[in-house]
């Protein structure tokens, strides 16, 4: 049969070689390579390292080669396991990714991570990936866990800064948890603050900058720095002139935000409005949207 002598640490490398590479090769009965990996690989589940099995269910994810029986088997593994230590931030935050992203839900390992990480004394060793992706993949997994949300939260707010933090880690924890429904002014305006006083808006991608707007439209009473953010994106946006590199959503959750948030920039509405109605279909916006490109519009034109 194929890989037939293969050990534990072989099949979690040539998973992840595949992956990286963007390959699945399929075999004459159907059958691909990943097929046959997950195959040898569940009955030497308790044979893998904790960064072998990451990089497994990563790889799997990665090559969108679905299988919900490893998946099923990797995360009754971790269950079963009477601590979880030994794993890394890291592989915790890859694993939650990748069951996230690949749709795979699984509650009992969401729970059992989560509340080995609140068990913590601190997350010190918990760098800016590792905690936007934790929270990033409990909001996409529709799992709740207010007290790890808390935990983060807390961990980001005492940072002395946050400039380690790249654009979209920034973007994902906000849209988290907002998604999550974990209200967090005091996380909210220590995010919009750092962004506003030193970040660079042109390393933003659109997707983010949507995020951004997104989240902190929806929280009440909005900090006046946080307003100041919304004229600084929008005066970006103007300036730079890249309205065709938003997709039509992204566009709407801007709208959105605005509207939420109650901030009126004429200008960046005006624009808005000419590109959607020069490039967009409208339909595609949805209704909520159009009823915002409407009011967007209607502020403009009142200036």
């Amino acid at each position: 049969g194929i890989l037939p002598e293969f050990k534990a640490r072989y099949l979690s490398n040539l998973a992840y070689a595949n992956a990286i590479a963007s390959s699945v090769p399929t075999f004459d009965d159907g059958s691909t390579l990943f097929d046959h990996i997950a195959e040898k690989s569940i009955p030497l589940l308790t044979e893998f390292q904790p960064q072998e099995l990451a990089n497994l269910v990563w790889s799997f994810e990665k090559a969108g080669a679905s299988n919900a029986g490893l998946f099923e088997k990797v995360a009754d593994h971790i269950v079963s396991l009477d601590n979880i230590a030994e794993f890394k931030p890291l592989e915790l935050s890859n694993i939650l990714s990748a069951y996230a992203k690949a749709d795979q839900a699984n509650p009992p390992l969401f729970q059992k991570v989560a509340n080995y990480i609140v068990s913590l004394d601190n997350l010190h060793t918990f760098r800016p990936e590792d905690l936007s992706n934790v929270v990033h993949a409990f909001a996409t997994a529709d799992e709740a866990h207010p007290r790890l949300f808390e935990k983060v939260s807390n961990r980001i707010i005492t940072l002395g800064n946050l400039k380690s933090f790249k654009p979209h880690q920034l973007s994902h924890v906000l849209w988290a948890f907002s998604k999550a429904g974990e209200s967090n002014p005091k996380l909210h305006v220590r995010i919009a603050d750092h962004i506003y006083l030193f970040c660079k808006l042109e390393l933003f991608e659109p997707s983010d900058l949507s995020a951004v707007l997104l989240a902190l439209g929806t929280v009440e009473g909005s900090h006046h720095r946080t307003r100041l953010l919304f004229q600084k994106v929008a005066d970006h946006m103007v300036e730079s002139d890249e309205f065709d590199s938003f997709e039509p959503r992204e566009i709407s959750d801007v709208l959105e935000a605005y509207a939420t948030a109650d901030v009126v920039h004429p200008r960046l509405f005006a624009r808005l409005h000419a590109h959607v109605n020069a490039h967009v279909d409208s339909t595609s916006l949805g209704e909520n949207a159009r009823r915002n490109l409407v009011w967007a519009h209607e502020k403009a034109e009142q200036v």
